[in-house]
Protein backbone atom coordinates (compact mmCIF):
# COMPACT_ATOMS: atom_id res chain seq x y z
CA UNK A 1 0.00 0.00 0.00
CA UNK A 2 1.49 3.76 -0.47
CA UNK A 3 1.77 6.13 1.90
CA UNK A 4 -0.65 9.03 1.80
CA UNK A 5 -0.13 12.75 0.27
CA UNK A 6 3.94 13.29 0.90
CA UNK A 7 4.73 10.23 2.64
CA UNK A 8 6.55 10.62 6.20
CA UNK A 9 9.19 12.74 5.36
CA UNK A 10 6.08 15.72 4.62
CA UNK A 11 4.59 15.04 8.03
CA UNK A 12 7.99 15.06 9.82
CA UNK A 13 8.21 18.44 8.44
CA UNK A 14 5.09 19.53 9.80
CA UNK A 15 4.68 18.40 12.99
CA UNK A 16 8.63 19.44 13.66
CA UNK A 17 7.59 22.68 13.98
CA UNK A 18 4.30 22.39 16.42
CA UNK A 19 3.80 22.21 20.23
CA UNK A 20 2.07 20.19 22.18
CA UNK A 21 -0.12 22.84 23.38
CA UNK A 22 -3.57 21.46 25.61
CA UNK A 23 -6.60 21.32 23.53
CA UNK A 24 -9.25 24.34 23.49
CA UNK A 25 -12.57 25.32 21.94
CA UNK A 26 -12.25 22.30 19.96
CA UNK A 27 -15.13 21.01 18.02
CA UNK A 28 -14.04 17.55 16.99
CA UNK A 29 -12.95 16.99 20.93
CA UNK A 30 -17.02 17.83 21.59
CA UNK A 31 -17.99 15.30 19.10
CA UNK A 32 -15.96 12.57 20.16
CA UNK A 33 -16.50 12.90 23.61
CA UNK A 34 -20.55 12.87 23.27
CA UNK A 35 -19.36 9.56 21.86
CA UNK A 36 -17.54 8.55 24.27
CA UNK A 37 -19.77 8.83 27.22
CA UNK A 38 -22.61 7.60 24.67
CA UNK A 39 -20.82 4.27 24.52
CA UNK A 40 -19.13 4.07 27.70
CA UNK A 41 -15.69 3.47 25.70
CA UNK A 42 -12.82 2.41 27.58
CA UNK A 43 -10.74 1.75 24.63
CA UNK A 44 -9.74 3.87 21.49
CA UNK A 45 -7.55 3.45 18.86
CA UNK A 46 -6.53 6.82 16.60
CA UNK A 47 -5.18 5.91 12.81
CA UNK A 48 -2.88 8.46 11.24
CA UNK A 49 -3.38 10.46 14.59
CA UNK A 50 -0.27 13.15 14.51
CA UNK A 51 -0.14 14.62 17.76
CA UNK A 52 -3.44 12.70 18.88
CA UNK A 53 -3.92 15.97 21.04
CA UNK A 54 -8.28 14.95 21.43
CA UNK A 55 -7.83 11.30 21.53
CA UNK A 56 -5.18 11.93 24.86
CA UNK A 57 -7.69 14.36 26.15
CA UNK A 58 -10.30 11.88 26.06
CA UNK A 59 -7.97 9.20 27.70
CA UNK A 60 -6.86 11.58 30.95
CA UNK A 61 -10.63 12.24 31.16
CA UNK A 62 -12.26 9.39 30.34
CA UNK A 63 -9.39 6.71 31.67
CA UNK A 64 -9.13 5.19 28.41
CA UNK A 65 -6.53 2.82 26.87
CA UNK A 66 -5.60 4.66 23.35
CA UNK A 67 -3.84 3.27 20.50
CA UNK A 68 -1.97 5.75 18.22
CA UNK A 69 -0.86 4.98 14.69
CA UNK A 70 0.83 7.08 12.27
CA UNK A 71 3.64 6.94 10.47
CA UNK A 72 5.16 10.18 11.28
CA UNK A 73 8.02 10.09 13.78
CA UNK A 74 7.77 13.57 14.84
CA UNK A 75 4.12 13.19 15.37
CA UNK A 76 4.29 10.40 17.34
CA UNK A 77 7.12 11.71 19.24
CA UNK A 78 4.73 15.01 20.19
CA UNK A 79 1.96 12.73 21.37
CA UNK A 80 4.30 11.32 23.72
CA UNK A 81 5.52 14.45 25.15
CA UNK A 82 1.50 15.75 25.21
CA UNK A 83 0.37 12.21 27.40
CA UNK A 84 3.88 12.86 29.88
CA UNK A 85 2.57 16.33 30.07
CA UNK A 86 -1.07 14.96 30.96
CA UNK A 87 0.68 12.47 33.77
CA UNK A 88 -0.61 9.44 31.24
CA UNK A 89 1.39 6.54 31.74
CA UNK A 90 2.95 4.19 28.73
CA UNK A 91 0.52 1.50 29.70
CA UNK A 92 -2.29 3.93 28.82
CA UNK A 93 -1.19 5.29 25.83
CA UNK A 94 0.37 3.00 23.14
CA UNK A 95 2.10 4.40 19.63
CA UNK A 96 3.08 2.50 16.76
CA UNK A 97 4.89 3.83 13.94
CA UNK A 98 3.93 2.57 10.70
CA UNK A 99 1.38 3.14 7.61
CA UNK A 100 -2.33 2.55 9.01
CA UNK A 101 -2.78 -0.46 5.98
CA UNK A 102 0.89 -1.70 7.73
CA UNK A 103 -0.56 -2.03 11.13
CA UNK A 104 -1.59 -5.11 13.05
CA UNK A 105 -3.41 -6.14 16.07
CA UNK A 106 -5.39 -8.64 17.20
CA UNK A 107 -7.62 -6.10 19.35
CA UNK A 108 -11.11 -4.44 18.73
CA UNK A 109 -11.39 -1.14 20.17
CA UNK A 110 -14.78 0.45 21.06
CA UNK A 111 -14.19 3.56 18.92
CA UNK A 112 -12.14 4.08 15.79
CA UNK A 113 -11.33 7.84 14.95
CA UNK A 114 -8.96 9.17 12.37
CA UNK A 115 -9.17 13.02 12.13
CA UNK A 116 -8.04 14.49 8.56
CA UNK A 117 -6.37 11.06 6.92
CA UNK A 118 -8.90 10.27 4.17
CA UNK A 119 -8.72 12.94 2.22
CA UNK A 120 -5.18 12.44 0.97
CA UNK A 121 -6.39 8.78 -0.14
CA UNK A 122 -6.89 8.28 -3.84
CA UNK A 123 -8.07 5.05 -5.52
CA UNK A 124 -8.97 1.82 -3.98
CA UNK A 125 -6.84 2.89 -0.82
CA UNK A 126 -9.67 5.59 -0.33
CA UNK A 127 -11.95 3.10 0.82
CA UNK A 128 -10.06 0.65 2.04
CA UNK A 129 -8.96 3.35 4.63
CA UNK A 130 -12.55 3.48 5.71
CA UNK A 131 -13.04 -1.00 5.64
CA UNK A 132 -9.57 -0.78 8.12
CA UNK A 133 -11.28 1.50 10.50
CA UNK A 134 -14.31 -0.73 10.24
CA UNK A 135 -12.80 -4.30 11.08
CA UNK A 136 -11.07 -2.28 13.74
CA UNK A 137 -13.98 -1.40 15.65
CA UNK A 138 -16.22 -3.32 18.70
CA UNK A 139 -18.51 -0.18 18.65
CA UNK A 140 -18.47 2.87 16.71
CA UNK A 141 -16.43 4.73 13.95
CA UNK A 142 -15.65 8.38 13.96
CA UNK A 143 -14.35 10.04 10.31
CA UNK A 144 -13.66 13.34 9.98
CA UNK A 145 -12.92 15.25 6.97
CA UNK A 146 -12.20 18.90 5.05
CA UNK A 147 -15.85 19.20 3.56
CA UNK A 148 -15.76 19.83 -0.43
CA UNK A 149 -18.95 22.35 -0.22
CA UNK A 150 -16.94 25.05 2.10
CA UNK A 151 -16.24 27.96 0.07
CA UNK A 152 -13.48 29.30 3.14
CA UNK A 153 -12.07 26.09 2.56
CA UNK A 154 -11.28 26.67 -0.85
CA UNK A 155 -10.28 30.19 -0.53
CA UNK A 156 -8.02 29.48 2.31
CA UNK A 157 -6.18 26.79 -0.03
CA UNK A 158 -6.05 29.11 -2.93
CA UNK A 159 -4.37 31.39 -0.27
CA UNK A 160 -1.70 28.42 0.74
CA UNK A 161 -1.15 28.15 -2.72
CA UNK A 162 -0.41 31.17 -4.13
CA UNK A 163 1.84 31.76 -1.26
CA UNK A 164 3.65 28.63 -1.76
CA UNK A 165 2.71 27.55 1.67
CA UNK A 166 0.66 24.54 0.23
CA UNK A 167 2.49 21.53 2.74
CA UNK A 168 0.07 18.90 2.59
CA UNK A 169 0.48 17.35 -1.08
CA UNK A 170 -2.57 15.57 -2.51
CA UNK A 171 -6.04 16.45 -0.64
CA UNK A 172 -9.00 15.72 -1.80
CA UNK A 173 -12.01 16.51 0.86
CA UNK A 174 -15.77 14.65 1.04
CA UNK A 175 -19.21 15.63 -0.12
CA UNK A 176 -21.67 14.34 2.27
CA UNK A 177 -22.58 11.39 0.07
CA UNK A 178 -19.20 9.74 -0.69
CA UNK A 179 -18.68 10.43 3.44
CA UNK A 180 -21.80 8.69 4.03
CA UNK A 181 -21.84 5.74 0.83
CA UNK A 182 -17.74 5.09 1.84
CA UNK A 183 -18.82 4.16 5.32
CA UNK A 184 -21.94 2.24 4.63
CA UNK A 185 -20.38 -0.03 2.14
CA UNK A 186 -17.13 -0.07 4.92
CA UNK A 187 -20.18 -2.73 6.59
CA UNK A 188 -21.17 0.31 9.32
CA UNK A 189 -24.85 0.73 9.90
CA UNK A 190 -26.36 3.84 11.68
CA UNK A 191 -24.32 6.22 9.33
CA UNK A 192 -25.06 10.03 10.34
CA UNK A 193 -23.21 13.06 8.71
CA UNK A 194 -23.01 16.36 10.43
CA UNK A 195 -21.11 19.43 9.89
CA UNK A 196 -18.60 20.92 12.63
CA UNK A 197 -18.57 24.66 12.92
CA UNK A 198 -15.05 25.37 12.89
CA UNK A 199 -13.60 27.90 15.15
CA UNK A 200 -10.25 29.23 14.09
CA UNK A 201 -8.22 28.74 17.51
CA UNK A 202 -4.37 28.62 17.91
CA UNK A 203 -3.24 25.34 19.70
CA UNK A 204 -5.62 23.01 17.70
CA UNK A 205 -4.38 22.56 14.32
CA UNK A 206 -1.96 25.41 14.72
CA UNK A 207 -4.76 27.72 13.56
CA UNK A 208 -4.36 26.97 9.90
CA UNK A 209 -7.40 25.24 9.47
CA UNK A 210 -10.39 27.33 7.27
CA UNK A 211 -13.48 26.30 6.71
CA UNK A 212 -16.22 23.29 8.16
CA UNK A 213 -15.57 19.73 8.65
CA UNK A 214 -17.75 16.77 7.92
CA UNK A 215 -18.18 14.40 10.80
CA UNK A 216 -19.65 10.89 9.95
CA UNK A 217 -20.44 8.01 12.59
CA UNK A 218 -21.01 4.70 12.35
CA UNK A 219 -22.24 1.35 14.01
CA UNK A 220 -20.48 -1.58 13.53
CA UNK A 221 -23.06 -3.59 12.06
CA UNK A 222 -22.14 -7.19 14.49
CA UNK A 223 -20.31 -6.59 16.97
CA UNK A 224 -16.74 -8.17 18.23
CA UNK A 225 -16.94 -9.62 21.71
Amino acid sequence: MQSPSGGPATWDRIWSHCQHAPVKRDVILRELDRVVRATGASTILDLGCGPARQTITLARKYNLEATLVDYSRSGLELAQKYAESLGLSASRIHCHEANIFCFKTGNRFDIVYSGGLHEHFRGVERQLAFDLMTNFARKKVIVVVPNKSSIPYWLHRIYLHLRRDWKVGYEDPFLFTELKTRMERSGLRQVSVKCLDWILDKGVLEGTFQGTLLCGEGTKRVNVT
